[in-house]
């Protein structure tokens, strides 16, 4: 009787490996003693910190459209490092042969982003960095891209970075620009008392530059 039930349980085991159940079982079981590389269904992912997203008041969004078109043309003089707290270059590092084209870079970045094509603004204010940028060029190329960050409602990456070249600046057309979306940011985070202040100093500082009239137009909307 032993030997006809042994016999039987042989058989039954021969059919699954013959039907291709024995040998997924057999895999499956190799694979999670560490054989073989566990399935990903089994493996459990590292749940990543997403950064705080705060929709932009449209207001906010309009007020920058309006600053940053006069903000980048004004900073499209060729000039390296002046006006750049702690800025330090020969003029050999900075144009040397095959430099890459980095004011280009940020022209284009301009003009994306005076045609709203700000992914593509972006993307290249982001490779003006990658390239070498320095002195007043990668503050000009770190305000894009904390403008942007602000425009996706990121305004705890946009407002450290605008305050960081806020204080390395000194020359007005960067402080302009830097300031002026740094108290957008503000405002738009219920501080306005902040960002009123902030836009006094500035016009206070810089009372016959350009963007000084543009920095009261500012301080209208912030009321």
């Amino acid at each position: 009787m032993g030997c006809s039930e042994a016999g039987r349980g042989n058989t039954f085991r021969r059919e699954l490996f013959r039907r291709g159940w024995g040998w997924a079982a057999v895999i499956l079981a190799a694979s999670l003693l560490g054989g073989a590389s566990a399935p990903s269904v089994l493996a459990k992912e590292v749940p990543r910190k997403k950064p705080t997203m705060i929709a932009a008041p449209k207001w906010s969004l309009k007020a920058l459209k309006y600053i940053r078109k006069r903000n980048v043309m004004l900073l499209s003089e060729p000039v390296a490092v002046a006006g750049v707290r702690g800025a330090r270059a020969r003029p050999e590092e900075l144009y040397w042969k095959g430099r890459p084209d980095i004011a280009g870079l940020l022209e284009r970045a301009g003009k994306a982003e005076e045609e709203g094509k700000y992914d593509a603004a972006e993307r290249l204010y982001g490779e003006a960095v990658l390239a070498g940028a320095r002195g007043r060029e990668l503050l000009r190329a770190r305000i894009g891209l904390a403008v942007e960050a602000f425009r996706r409602g990121e305004f705890e990456k946009a407002e450290p970075v605008l305050k960081r070249v806020l204080a390395r600046a000194t020359d007005p057309a960067l402080r302009f620009a830097a300031g002026m979306p740094l108290a957008i940011v503000l405002a738009a985070r219920g501080e306005k008392d902040a960002a009123r202040t902030l836009i006094n100093e500035l016009v206070r500082d810089y009372p016959d530059h350009p963007l000084a009239v543009d920095a009261d137009s500012l301080l209208l909307v912030l009321e």
